[in-house]
């Protein structure tokens, strides 16, 4: 247990006792959320830093400050924080609940509720957590709070369907305001280009300055184009969860109707995207070549299950949080935890073996060693695993994207660098990362509609200042082969 000792003539005392936290072990009965024998002296320390942080050291001055209207509850946000930083999940959770349904409408330092804080705290952690029977919970309990604000309602939304919690009708009117339109045509006018819930005013704002349209008049058309795309990209990735994990509902009532029509949407799904030739897929695949497909974090890349059906080949995803699972020769599974090495080590050599169909977003560098890339003037971290796995295996390497046009999403390939015997390592490097850099920049420079930022290379091309590039890829490979 940790103790505070302070410098007046008054008994050493716990952090809980200061705060007022009563921990119930019991609380939950989800197994992902056991109160573990190290679960009260970590929360105990994070609110010693948290007086600790705010200079207040001594028990007497703690009391005083948390008797103050809300700084209690505020304080054990902040606590909630640091344990989230430090991916001790489960306490921050119980914290989180100690705290009850008393803090009502207490407000944090900005003056706004803190209660969606909160919330949103607890349904990170328990989503991390996968404690999927506590986070139902959480989660019905809040969306029938009316004065959740509209963002904060979306995501929660998103996280009760990403985690098959329930679908319901209603959940259509989060994408597109009003009754479910009759057609997807109609749904993707109705798309709204305005809401800064989508996409933070930051990011719009970043990004127009790299296309310098930041002001002017088409500022505003390039945000709301902006907007739209990662609308529409939330949109369909909602109407294939909806389908998909839902069961129809039968009957006459107008939530059944409303039900019938989303997934008349989402059957419009395959009229919409066209897929691109895919001749260059199949000839590396006919040559005996393993094919890494790169794609970035953009467009609506969620769609390229079709897209990779193409080619009748076994499939390798990689990727950073992938739990590796290399037991189905169909589908390698690679994620960069446990043996990483000899993992790779294996699935490099099934792929000399016989061809696979690799797919990897490499943008971003979450996954390990990286290398720094120039995209529009701005630094980009690039995971290196992609450019070492194609050299090995001697692949032929791809990009695949999407962009709008005229109503239909296209799905595009790009041919790029091939490893050959005798190209030395740095040469196909350079040629691999040289390539998949101006892919990014073609995305950055393009239509705002065909952008859907996020993750991946999105806020590396928002926040790095342009600056001259010093270890960024540059031209001129030599001895690699382009198809």
């Amino acid at each position: 247990m940790v103790i505070l000792r302070g410098a007046l003539d008054v008994a050493d005392i716990s952090p809980l006792d200061l705060f007022k936290i009563k921990l119930d072990p019991e609380q939950f009965d989800d197994p992902k959320l056991v109160f573990g024998p190290e679960a009260e002296s970590r929360i105990a320390a994070a609110l010693t830093q948290v007086l600790e942080r705010a200079n207040v050291r001594t028990p007497a001055r703690a009391a005083a400050a948390l008797s103050r209207p809300g700084v209690r509850q505020r304080a054990v946000l902040h606590g909630m924080a640091i344990l989230k930083a430090r991916k001790h999940m489960v306490e921050c959770v119980h914290l989180g609940a100690s705290l009850g349904e008393n803090y009502g409408e207490v407000p944090d330092e900005g003056g706004a509720p803190m209660r969606p804080k909160l919330m949103a705290m607890q349904a990170v952690a328990m989503n991390d957590l996968q404690a999927l029977k506590a986070l139902g919970t959480l989660i019905e309990t809040y969306e029938k709070d009316p004065s959740l604000p509209a963002d904060l309602r979306r995501n929660l939304s998103e996280v009760r369907m990403r985690n098959s919690l329930g679908f319901e009708p209603s959940d259509h009117s989060l994408y597109v305001p009003g009754p479910v339109p009759d057609t997807l045509a109609e749904a993707l006018e109705g798309l709204p280009g305005d809401r800064t819930d989508w996409i933070a005013p930051e990011m719009v704002s970043a990004l127009a300055q790299v296309q310098d349209k930041e002001t002017g008049p088409g500022a505003q058309a390039f945000a709301q184009k902006l907007i739209w795309g990662r609308a529409a990209r939330e949109y369909f990735s909602f109407l294939t969860r909806y389908a998909g994990q839902s069961k129809p509902l039968s009957g006459a009532s107008s939530e059944a109707m409303a039900d019938h029509r989303i997934r008349a949407l989402a059957d419009e799904l395959h009229d919409v995207v066209q897929l691109p030739d895919p001749n260059p897929l199949l000839k590396a695949a006919e040559s005996g070549r393993t094919v890494v497909l790169l794609a970035a974090h953009a467009g609506i890349t969620d769609l390229s299950r079709d897209l990779l059906s193409v080619v009748d080949l076994p499939v390798v995803q990689i990727a950073a949080h992938t739990k590796t699972n290399l037991s189905n020769p169909r589908l390698l599974k690679l994620g960069t935890h446990g043996n990483f090495q000899a993992d790779f080590l294996k699935v490099v050599k099934a792929c000399r073996k016989n061809p696979h169909l690799v797919r990897l977003f490499p943008d971003g560098g979450k996954g390990g060693d990286q290398e720094m890339v120039n995209v529009a003037g701005r630094l980009v971290p690039v995971g290196k695993g992609g450019a070492m796995l194609a050299r090995q295996a001697r692949a032929q390497v791809m990009f695949f994207g999407t962009r709008w046009r005229q109503g239909k999403l296209q799905f595009y390939v790009h041919k790029g660098p091939r490893a050959e015997k005798g190209v030395s390592a740095a040469e196909f490097d350079t040629a691999f990362f040289e390539f998949y850099a101006k892919c990014m920049e073609e995305i950055a420079m393009g239509p705002p509609e065909n952008m859907s930022p996020g993750g991946g290379f999105w806020p590396h091309l928002a926040g790095t200042a342009a600056r001259p590039v010093t270890k960024a890829v540059t031209s001129g490979a030599q001895g690699v082969a382009h198809a």
